[in-house]
């Protein structure tokens, strides 16, 4: 990554503007309606709500702490983003969220594609198997970034059929 790219992702236009992004590949990936507001609109409700700059300044304080960084969390998981639907916090207290609205996760065999065991939540299969709590790469195997963690396939079970 440039250092420009760097630069920009750290102002708070860049923040918004990955938030916007990711905010679309998440609705994408759980087959929600994508938000009806563009990122201009995301970036000017953003300057309205105090907490905003708050959070932001923390971060930037921070040295960009990955657990710092302001979130935009949806308050009801079963909705898509909207504006009414969203709220400002920390990634960490967004993560700490997941405990309150769990995300159902499949541990997959990666040889015949046979669900094996059943989890509430990423944190829960976290637990169950001592991966670092927040750190493990669960997450990114079940959003297909990742093919799999530690010899193990996962996927959200809302996810539908997704070829291993």
């Amino acid at each position: 990554m440039n250092s420009c790219t760097t630069i920009y992702k750290h102002t708070q236009e860049g923040l918004v503007a990955k938030i916007h992004s990711d905010q679309r590949r998440n609705s994408r990936r759980r087959g929600h309606e994508l938000s009806q507001y563009d990122i201009y609109t995301l970036r000017e409700w953003a300057k309205k709500q105090p907490i905003f700059y708050m959070l932001y300044d923390i971060w930037v304080a921070s040295g960009y702490n990955r657990w710092s960084r302001p979130s935009f969390n949806r308050k009801n998981n079963n909705l898509p983003y909207s504006l009414n639907n969203i709220e400002i916090m920390t990634a960490y207290e967004n993560l700490k969220l997941e405990g309150n609205n769990p995300k159902p996760i499949y541990r997959i065999d990666m040889n015949n594609g046979t669900i094996l065991e059943s989890f509430e939540s990423i944190i829960s299969a976290e637990k169950k198997y001592g991966y670092p709590i927040g750190k493990s790469k669960i997450s990114l195997v079940c959003i297909g970034k990742r093919k799999s963690y530690k010899g193990n396939f996962w996927k959200f079970q809302n996810q539908g059929d997704m070829p291993l």
